[in-house]
C-alpha cells in the first residue's frame, strides 16, 4: 500500500475474522474468534452469512445459514380420565409438552386456576384509630 504522502510501501496485516452480512438483532460476532453468540430479540428470515478468517498466509472462508424462529406457545396435555375418591390423596398429574418450554418461574405464583370458583376468604377486622374531631 502505498503511502500519500512519503510514498513508502507499507504490508498490511489482516488477521482474525469478518462477517458479512450483519447479523440479527441481539447476535454478536466475535472477530478475535470468530464466534457467534447473544440472544435474537427478534424473528428472522434464513439467511447466510460468510464468515471470513485471515491470517499471515492467507483466508478462508466457511457460510453459516441462521434463521431466528418466534418462541411458540407451550402445548400441553394430560391423560384423561381419572376417577378419584374423597379422603385419598391423588398421584401427581404432570402434563406432557410438546411445545415451547415453560419457564418455571412463570406460574410458580399462580393461586387459582381458570374457571375455578373463589372461595370467601375470612378477612381480619383491623381497628381502624378515631379521628380527631
Amino acid at each position: 500500500m502505498a503511502d500519500y504522502t512519503g510514498h513508502r510501501v507499507r504490508k498490511v496485516l489482516l488477521t482474525g475474522y469478518t462477517i458479512s452480512p450483519a447479523l440479527p438483532p441481539g447476535l454478536t460476532f466475535d472477530s478475535a474468534t470468530g464466534t457467534i453468540s447473544g440472544t435474537p430479540t427478534a424473528a428472522s428470515a434464513a439467511a447466510n452469512y460468510t464468515v471470513t478468517a485471515y491470517n499471515a498466509n492467507g483466508s478462508d472462508l466457511a457460510v453459516v445459514n441462521i434463521t431466528i424462529n418466534t418462541i411458540l406457545p407451550p402445548n400441553i396435555s394430560y391423560t384423561t380420565p381419572h376417577t378419584y375418591s374423597t379422603g385419598s390423596a391423588i398421584v401427581s398429574l404432570m402434563p406432557t409438552n410438546t411445545g415451547s418450554a415453560v419457564p418455571a418461574t412463570i406460574y410458580s405464583q399462580v393461586t387459582s386456576l381458570a374457571g375455578a370458583v373463589p372461595q370467601a376468604v375470612p378477612t381480619a377486622q383491623v381497628p381502624q384509630p378515631a379521628l380527631p374531631g
